[in-house]
Formats: C-alpha cells, sequence, structure tokens
C-alpha cells in the first residue's frame, strides 16, 4: 500500500508531460533555437524590431515626382485671376497694392500644384512667368476701365464706346491724350510692389522644393 499516490508506480502527476509530448517540445524548441542563431525565440523582441523597421521606412525621404506641366498651367492660370480680380478691385479704389501681387503667385503656386499634381522647380518659374504676365493684363484691364468712364461720361462727344474698344485701342488713344507714359509707369511700380510682397515666398518655396 502506498501512503500518497506519488509512489505509485501507475500514479502520473497531472502537471507532468508524458513521453510523447516531452520529445515533440524538445523537437519544437530545438527547431526554434536553430531558426534564431542558437537562442530561444523572443516574441516581444521580434514585434519592436518589425515595428521599428516599418518606422524606419515610413520616415524614409519620398521619391520626387515631376509635375504635368500642361494642367499646371491651367492651374496657375486659373489661380492667378484671383489677384487679376484683387488687383483689380484695389485699383479702383485709387491704389496699386503689392499685396494684390503676393496674392496673385501665391494662387498661382496653389493651382499649379493642384491640377499639375506637385510643385517643382519648373512649377514655381512658370507660376512667377504667368504673374509677371497677368500683372501686364491686370493694369491694362484698370487702364482701359478709366477710359471706359471718361468716353462714357462724354457720349455725346464719342458715341457708344464700348470696354473692348478701350482695350484693344488703349495705347492709341493715351499716345493721342500724350498719356503713354501713365499706363508703363504704373506698370513699373506694380512690379516693384510686386517683387518686394512676393520675393520671400518664392525663395522660400524654391528652398521647400530643393530641400
Amino acid at each position: 500500500m502506498y501512503a500518497s499516490g506519488s509512489d505509485d508506480p501507475a500514479y502520473q502527476s497531472p502537471y507532468s508531460l508524458n513521453t510523447s509530448s516531452q520529445g515533440t517540445y524538445s523537437m519544437n524548441t530545438a527547431d526554434t533555437m536553430n531558426n534564431y542563431g542558437g537562442q530561444p525565440y523572443d516574441m516581444a523582441a521580434d514585434v519592436d524590431a518589425r515595428m521599428n523597421y516599418g518606422q524606419m521606412m515610413s520616415g524614409a525621404p519620398k521619391v520626387k515626382v515631376g509635375s504635368n506641366v500642361v494642367t499646371g498651367i491651367i492651374g496657375a492660370l486659373l489661380g492667378s485671376l484671383v489677384g487679376v480680380a484683387l488687383w483689380v478691385g484695389i485699383y479702383k479704389l485709387g491704389y496699386i497694392a503689392g499685396i494684390a501681387g503676393a496674392i496673385m503667385i501665391v494662387c498661382a503656386m496653389f493651382g499649379y500644384e493642384k491640377l499639375g499634381g506637385s510643385l517643382d522647380l519648373k512649377g514655381i518659374i512658370i507660376s512667377v512667368v504667368i504673374c509677371i504676365g497677368m500683372i501686364y493684363i491686370s493694369e491694362r484691364i484698370c487702364i482701359s476701365m478709366q477710359l471706359y468712364e471718361e468716353f462714357k461720361e462724354y457720349k455725346y462727344l464719342f458715341g457708344d464706346v464700348s470696354f473692348s474698344d478701350c482695350y484693344k485701342s488703349m495705347f492709341a488713344i493715351l499716345k493721342d491724350a500724350g498719356k503713354e507714359s501713365l499706363f508703363w509707369g504704373e506698370l513699373g511700380i506694380g512690379y516693384l510692389l510686386f517683387a518686394i510682397a512676393s520675393v520671400s515666398y518664392i525663395v522660400k518655396s524654391v528652398k521647400m522644393r530643393n530641400a
């Protein structure tokens, strides 16, 4: 008779592993150690390593993609129209404001980036060139509007004169009136104010794209 079940040969502790299970366990442990350089597999370390690798990959520098020039130009033109409207509106108040040119270049670059896919160096250059042209058109619209108002006031002398007539014949009208320098003088001031208000933003944009 055995005082406790532990001395009975037929007794098996519920906490012991049978022979076949022990063999299987030992084999799997050996395989795992072989696969990981002789060290036991550490799941926590493996997960941490994978997370660090994912963070490293996500922080890797992205490949810069060139812009679509055709759609970018369309976007820059559309964006610059905001600046044109503001330029004309401020001029009607009796001012030539560089802020209108600054807003024009910001909107032009924004439009280029949205429709062109990205704002690269050529996009910045194209946007600046478009704004230079649009400032010329803005000033010409402003002077033509002044001429139109004057012709409308003296309609009994000149008859019906449309805005488009004033726009197309602006230089001839100014030349006849001896005020051709008015346009070029105001345009020069407009370009100067545009440069002062916009150069810092343009330089900053170029540096950001080259970084």
